[in-house]
């Protein structure tokens, strides 16, 4: 029967992949490969992980229902007969011209937008060995305005942990309208710029040098109004950013801000995730999907997403995007504040990374960072 071959096909991207993989996973991708798209954009509508979006190419290829060519994935006769006889249709996309899905129109103060667009230009490049990719200036600017928009920007201490290459910690002090803005990250190039805008600019900002896998300062723990981060996709990042970032806010009825993909994220880890936000009192607010747009990172072509098929083009428009989540703290909420530099596990990848290059023993977030020493004001966790 007909609906036995999805259900086989699914059987069978499983065993290859290791992760579950449903009938309904088959259909999506055989209905977006309906559209001839590049395999960025099977990545980006296929709305489930890379890792099993590969297995489906892997198992149709088998089933004679699918070929390559060097324009993408193709479904073959067999291939479109399967989608015509399941009812399949190429997937609608629906998403509001007006606002790019967002739900958000941008609103920030023109002379603010030029400014930050202006200065964005002269940032660091994304570098792999701090699992890096930025956001467009779109996608900052957006975030900065739906903060606004929720009450959690004006008059607050906000907090910036890990994310500044995106450069929202700067994007938020240009607007003037934090009491404070403290950015921490890795990375002594974006601290370094930060610091120096600020300076120039006379924005409230201060950039630390800070490793997310160690404990924050006690000065640093219950005081902050608003946590903005953008962690990579394991269970032991989200302790390191998101939970870290909850440790830190004042009292109940603060919020936080981070984003999660499912080009990284099979629907398994957005379960632990959403128990995890219930176990420390956290509640969702807003789930926004798609609403960052990744700038292509100069290096894809190394990673697994790129690796994992046959020789394709690489991407000429953005493919990659994240959903943005909201939560606020309810009364008698947790953080999570652990030393997690000892930790056997990958700080920041795991099995079903596929847009990262593979851990090595340069990577930042892999293994100790040496003190090379810190721009002039930065803190280095254990220096006071």
């Amino acid at each position: 029967m007909v609906d036995d071959q999805p259900r086989a096909l699914a059987a069978r991207a499983t065993q290859v992949c290791g992760l579950e993989v449903t009938r309904r996973a088959v259909e999506r991708v055989v209905s977006v490969l309906l559209s001839a798209p590049s395999i960025w954009e099977l990545y980006r509508w296929a709305v489930q992980p890379i890792k099993q979006v590969q297995a489906l190419l892997q198992v149709l290829q088998e089933a004679g229902l699918l070929e390559w060519n060097r324009a993408g994935p193709r479904l073959t006769e067999g291939g479109v007969a399967l989608a015509r006889q399941l009812g399949l249709e190429p997937v609608e996309h629906a998403e509001c011209s007006a606002c790019a899905g967002r739900g958000i129109v941008a609103g920030l103060d023109q002379a603010v937008r030029c400014q930050f667009l202006e200065v964005q230009k002269c940032r660091p490049g994304a570098d792999s060995q701090f699992v890096q990719g930025s956001v467009t200036p779109e996608s900052t600017l957006a975030r900065a305005q739906l903060a606004i928009a929720r009450g959690d920007v004006t008059g607050k201490e906000i907090l910036v942990l890990g994310a500044e290459d995106d450069l929202i910690g700067l994007a938020l002090a240009l607007t003037r309208k934090p009491r404070h803005v403290t950015v921490l990250d890795l990375d002594e190039r974006l601290v370094r710029f930060d610091n120096d805008w600020a300076q120039k600019l006379g924005l409230r900002l201060q950039a630390h040098v800070f490793d997310l896998r160690q404990q924050l300062p006690e000065k640093w723990l219950g005081a902050f109004d608003t946590f903005i981060t953008d962690p990579p996709e394991t269970d032991l990042a989200v302790r390191g950013f998101i939970l870290r970032g909850v440790a830190a806010l004042r009292e109940p009825g603060c919020a936080g801000y981070f984003g999660f993909t499912f080009h990284d994220s099979s629907l398994p880890k957005w379960w632990r995730l959403q128990q995890t936000l219930n176990r420390h009192r956290l509640v969702v607010t807003d789930l926004l999907p798609a609403f960052n747009v990744y700038q292509n990172f100069g290096y894809l072509d190394k990673t697994p997403a790129y690796a994992g098929t046959p020789a394709q083009p690489l991407p000429q428009q953005p493919w990659f995007v994240s959903h943005w989540y909201r939560v606020v703290a309810l009364h008698g909420f947790t953080g999570e504040n652990a030393d997690l530099t000892q930790t056997e596990q990958d700080f920041c990848t795991d099995a079903e990374t596929m847009t990262d290059v593979p851990a090595e023993p340069s990577c930042c977030l892999c293994a100790p960072v040496p003190n090379r020493g810190a721009p002039d004001g930065a803190f280095v966790a254990g220096q006071e």
